[in-house]
């Protein structure tokens, strides 16, 4: 089986890239709720997982498209907007250190939200509401002309850039990573 694990970075005032916090508390539909801050610069990281025995072997991310953006989880003719190619600035395949049958492509990209031009990603998200955005990995499978697609859906809340966010205190051990 393929999966793929997504986190996404905010620069901080150190020049660094932190992952942002993920709220799991939610649950269900988009297994996590995003915690960022308006208005600064993010990247993301997309980490694919193969397992041996799986028919497909990808060779290579092609294109990753950032797109429909919403303020509920269904996706309908609003939400249609233009899709953003993202830049894809580090690539590596790496082998599991626990599994001998799974190996990582992990791939970084650069995310500009201000790109998209949309009030939802621009601004301070209400209280009660959330964000979502479709995320697609257009992917180079050996011995096969047409690129395999895979899709997931980013469930984001926009907080004000001086507001200090720390994970709900139960997912601290759990998550550690920044991961959804």
């Amino acid at each position: 089986s393929s999966g793929l694990g997504l986190r996404i970075s905010e620069l901080e005032p150190t020049g660094e890239y932190i992952p942002a916090v993920v709220d799991h508390s939610g649950g269900l539909p988009c297994h996590g709720t995003y915690l960022l801050h308006q208005g600064i610069q993010r990247r993301i990281t997309v980490t694919l997982i193969h397992e041996k025995g799986c028919e497909l072997h990808w060779k290579d991310v092609r294109e990753l498209v950032v797109g429909r953006i919403r303020n509920k989880p269904e996706v309908d003719d609003t939400a249609a907007d233009a899709v953003l190619s993202l830049n894809i600035i580090s690539a590596k395949n790496m082998k599991s250190s626990h599994n001998s049958n799974r190996t990582f492509y992990r791939f970084e990209v650069v995310w500009d939200s201000s790109l998209h031009n949309s009030l939802l990603l621009n601004r301070v998200t209400p209280c009660g509401e959330k964000i979502y955005m479709t995320l697609s990995a257009y992917l180079e499978l050996d011995h096969c002309i047409q690129p395999a697609i895979i899709t997931k859906d980013i469930c984001m809340v926009f907080y004000s850039r001086d507001v200090k966010i720390s994970p709900p205190r139960s997912l601290r051990s759990l998550f550690g990573s920044g991961y959804s």
